[in-house]
């Protein structure tokens, strides 16, 4: 995972999420689609963060399945700048990220899911991605350290 690909003038250059969305312009093209005004507008997540990281995860699924078949071994290339390149290539919503920003606590209570676990009640965002008949769940809440049998599953 890079910022800006392995290859090109930038190659060697670090960055991060919101930095490549301030150079690709990505922030420009938001702000133009919603209308208010603004000059740069962030997106409301890091985007090409989580788009990265589900690409590499897949990238590297396929190498594995594809290991086990044919043998080999396989690179795995996945770079921020190349995320936004796929997800505009996808297309645009006509007012872009047309949202609300959360301002108060009483905002984001929808949001939000409370697990009991070990070392007490736990309270996070629950997850973006949601799959009709396959809810995403923690099967092991967090539990203090050294509480497991160390053991060889």
């Amino acid at each position: 995972m890079s910022a800006w690909g392995s290859r090109g003038p930038w190659a060697q250059r670090r960055g991060f999420d919101s930095l490549v969305q301030t150079v690709s312009g990505m922030n420009i093209v938001e702000a133009a689609l919603s209308k208010d005004g603004s000059v740069a507008r962030p997106t409301p997540c890091q985007a090409l963060d989580h788009a990265g990281g589900y690409l590499l995860a897949f990238g590297i699924m396929a190498a594995v399945q594809r290991r086990l078949v044919e043998g080999g071994t396989f690179n795995i290339a996945v770079s921020l700048a190349g995320a936004w390149k796929w997800l505009s290539a996808l297309g645009r919503l006509d007012n872009g990220f047309d949202c609300s920003d959360f301002v108060t606590h009483d905002d984001v209570l929808g949001y939000l899911e409370t697990h009991p676990s070990q070392i007490g009640t736990l309270t996070a965002v629950r997850h973006s991605g949601q799959i009709a008949g396959s809810p995403p769940f923690w099967a092991q809440m967090p539990k203090p350290l050294g509480s497991d049998k160390p053991e060889w599953l």
